[in-house]
């Protein structure tokens, strides 16, 4: 167990809850001690990439998190105490995210219909509030019908899955019920590519830009 202080990332659930319903203390305050914590059972979890806290995310609330008495897993980690020192609403960085992420994988796959590439496009626009819930849904079943035609038109080779998952993920990368799932579904999809780390800086980089939590 490491005693040092360590700083995490861990995400909430749109109330402001964990994953059983826990609310967090105020932001500043340290957690009550949770003596002997065990990764998946009991503690305080975080993670030291945030691409990696998002695979765990129960919904879009970012806490930047030091932690003491931590025991370490591979992606995430446990401890007895925790203390916020940032929390804020990380939603349209997470669509951004998820868009950012469909493009890449996109342009690897050489998928070229546009109801794909506007699917992004239109998920950036939703989460800056540009356009409205029902253009967005107009949008995702348009490139949602794209990946479907294309399953009929060719068999699945190595390329056209990548183009599969890519067009998928833009077209549910729309309101946080379907962009939620495309997040997770791009995270996974960085976390076994090369380009990992690009895709840990350039989120990590973009969540400097969010408000704090009043």
């Amino acid at each position: 167990m490491n005693n040092d202080i360590v700083i995490g990332w861990h995400f909430l659930a749109e109330d402001g809850t964990s994953h059983n319903g826990y609310h967090p203390a105020p932001v500043g305050e340290w957690e009550p001690v949770i003596e002997n914590p065990v990764l998946c059972q009991r503690g305080y979890h975080g993670s030291l990439r945030l691409i990696d806290a998002l695979k765990y995310a129960p919904g879009p609330i970012l806490q930047r998190c030091e932690y003491r008495g931590v025991v370490f897993g591979d992606d995430k980690f446990v401890a007895t105490t925790r203390r916020a020192i940032v929390r804020a609403d990380a939603s349209a960085v997470i669509r951004m995210f998820a868009a950012h992420v469909a493009e890449e994988a996109i342009t690897r796959s050489n998928w070229r219909d546009a109801r794909s590439w506007a699917a992004t496009q239109a998920a950036r626009m939703h989460a800056l509030c540009l356009i409205s819930d029902a253009d967005l849904a107009a949008t995702r079943l348009a490139a949602w019908s794209a990946t479907r035609l294309a399953a009929r038109l060719a068999a699945r080779s190595a390329a056209e899955s990548a183009a599969w998952s890519a067009a998928r993920s833009a077209a549910w990368s729309a309101a946080w019920s379907a962009a939620e799932s495309a997040a997770w579904s791009a995270a996974e999809s960085a976390a076994r590519s090369a380009a990992e780390s690009a895709q840990n800086a350039w989120l990590e980089a973009a969540i400097l830009d969010l408000p704090d939590e009043p």
